[in-house]
Parts: C-alpha cells; structure tokens; sequence
C-alpha cells in the first residue's frame, strides 16, 4: 500500500498494489504528481524501505525537482506509530485489490 496525506486539507492519495517496487512506487509519485496543484512543492516522509531508496527513485528524484523525499530513522519510534496508523487506514480506508 502507498498513501500520501495533504496536511492541509485532509485529501489521502491511496493505492493497494501487489507489488511494492521502485516501478509501482514511481506511479505512485506520478498519480500524486497529477493529483496536486503544481505550484506547491511536495514533502513525502517515507520509511526505510528499500523501495525508496532504490536508485531508480533517485533519479526520478533528480527529475521532479518539487518532490521532496525525507526518510525516517530506522530507530524512530515515529516509525513504530507511522506503521500502526498505516496498518488501521489500510483495513478501513482503501479496497484490497485482487
């Protein structure tokens, strides 16, 4: 699952996806490039996932200069709470896929 959340007007972005690599992560960027006003640079806070690290995120990183990725510390107890709110959204808030 990916989902993005607009702080300022509550707005989830959200795909349940059998597979969880860079390819699906980087549609998920360009559905969330689509989805938001072009004006605003955007600040996405991901974990330590490889996903997110892999060097084809990089450079489409380098690509769309207004997406910003920050990735949280592996000991972060923010993680810890991040993952429960994750874990509770995806059984209530987005349909499974088959």
């Amino acid at each position: 699952m990916f989902a993005a959340l607009n702080t300022l007007d509550g707005k989830v972005i959200g795909d349940c996806l059998p597979l969880h690599r860079h390819q699906e992560f980087i549609h998920f960027l360009k559905r969330i490039d689509q989805e938001t006003p072009k004006e605003f640079e955007l600040h996405l806070i991901v974990d330590h996932y490889a996903t997110h690290k892999h060097p084809g995120i990089e450079r489409w990183s380098r690509r769309n200069p207004r997406f910003h990725l920050h990735l949280t510390p592996t000991s972060s107890s923010s993680t810890h709470e991040h993952r429960a709110h994750v874990s509770s959204f995806a059984k209530c808030a987005l349909p499974i896929r088959p």
